[in-house]
């Protein structure tokens, strides 16, 4: 009896020891993908301001901005299926491929498709259920005033111009890695001076609603982004302690000078 007892207290240390060390390593992984997240972009050409809280596991959401060359700047941001390690395994490999195609310039369409072909090879020699994300890209050109962008099943960007109108950058393809051989076609439209862009994943959109975000980046138009961003936060933050809502969120707020 009193070895079996034994036994079981050593089972229990041995089970412990294993969590804590689970939770440290994961701690670590949090750690090393947040370092992955960008630095804000303020220069004469436009200014990104961005946000990111994770919920208590790894995250699926990703996002990234890049000033290509003088005139040119990349914004893209994902939201890979569910949470947990695997799905933060997918965003980190999404990362390196994005990055890499981004900096040196490439096509909106090359850069999802790329994106498309890596999640299909992901599980192109296993039994287990793909992966997929929803995902936004868009490339911006300052000089001519003009965005590329391709959505791919994700929450609608808003724009809005220095009057207050506002425009929707919608999906205009389903989520990548959902369907094969599917024909990328780039959508452009054309902004005016001061025009602001806000982009988010469902984290964000989910407890506040479209309504509230437009609500929102009206009613702030003429306040720093800083601001506006400010206000989001204490949106969401309300949210969260009136539902207990405890999802991944992820918002990138854009001025265009």
């Amino acid at each position: 009896m009193k070895m079996q007892k034994n036994k079981l207290i050593e089972l229990n240390e041995k089970n412990e020891k294993y969590k804590v060390d689970t939770e440290r390593e994961l701690g670590l992984a949090k750690k090393i993908q947040e370092t992955l997240l960008p630095v804000p972009i303020i220069n004469e050409h436009l200014e990104i301001q961005a946000y990111y809280k994770g919920s208590n596991q790894l995250s699926g959401d990703l996002y990234g901005f890049y000033q290509i060359d003088a005139k040119r700047y990349g914004l893209i941001l994902l939201d890979v299926m569910g949470h947990g390690l695997s799905s933060a395994l997918i965003t980190m490999s999404l990362h390196s491929i994005f990055e890499r195609l981004i900096l040196k310039g490439s096509e909106v369409k090359t850069v999802m498709k790329e994106l498309e072909d890596h999640l299909h090879s992901l599980f192109k020699n296993t039994s287990e259920s793909s992966h997929y994300c929803t995902a936004v890209y868009l490339l911006i050109d300052t000089d001519k005033r003009e965005i590329n962008y391709i959505n791919a099943g994700h929450p609608s960007v808003l724009l809005q111009d220095i009057n207050g109108k506002q425009y929707e950058l919608r999906s205009n393809r389903p989520p990548l890695g959902m369907f094969e051989d599917i024909i990328f076609n780039t959508n452009t439209l054309t902004y005016s001076k001061d025009s602001k862009l806000c982009l988010y994943t469902d984290g964000v959109e989910e407890p506040l609603g479209s309504d509230r975000l437009c609500s929102l980046l009206k009613t702030y138009s003429a306040a720093p982004l800083s601001t506006l961003k400010e206000e989001v936060i204490q949106s969401l933050r309300y949210e969260e302690e009136t539902h207990q809502r405890k999802d991944d969120q992820c918002l990138i707020l854009v001025k265009l000078k």
